[in-house]
């Protein structure tokens, strides 16, 4: 009768979880056919991507490359980095996103002096 109340009480654990995980973000989903456009736009696409004019938040001081804090006209924060890293963390999440995983949309730009 013991494994029987071990069994039960697992199944309403998982019914829990379960019912909590289907209100929760979605972590993976079947991957489109990839196209050109998941490896230029990344996740969300060219409607994700930063519009000018931009305002500055804040400097962080954390990490090894110098960045800031950013808002764009439509009021989406953004993280500007500068330095070698910005080709991996704007590479990765368009990996993920090609193999079907949520990530957070990234864009690399061209700096203009």
């Amino acid at each position: 009768m013991v494994h029987y109340q071990g069994f039960i009480g697992t199944l309403a654990a998982l019914y829990a979880l379960m019912s909590v995980s289907a209100s929760a973000q979605l972590l993976w989903k079947e991957p489109q056919p990839a196209n050109t456009s998941v490896w230029t736009s990344g996740p969300g696409g060219e409607e994700t991507a930063p519009q000018p004019l931009f305002q500055f938040v804040k400097e962080k001081l954390t990490g090894t490359n110098p960045k800031v804090e950013v808002r764009d006209v439509n009021g989406r924060l953004w993280t500007v980095k500068f330095g070698a890293e910005v080709h991996s963390d704007t590479f990765a999440p368009r990996l993920l996103n090609a193999l079907g995983y949520a990530a957070e949309p990234t864009t690399a730009q061209e700096v203009v002096k």
